[in-house]
């Protein structure tokens, strides 16, 4: 299963809003570490 994004732990709710929405098309993770202090995307697969 592909990679959606990695959501820093301070976002919870915008990564459980994702997750409600039912539009991903891969995993969300959710970081504890201090360094990833934004949400970071997975490239789109090439077509």
């Amino acid at each position: 299963m592909p990679l959606t994004a990695i959501y820093p732990f301070a976002s919870l709710r915008d990564a459980y809003t994702e997750l409600a929405r039912r539009k991903a098309r891969g995993k969300i993770v959710l970081a504890f570490d201090a360094r990833i202090t934004e949400p970071l995307r997975a490239p789109k697969p090439k077509a």
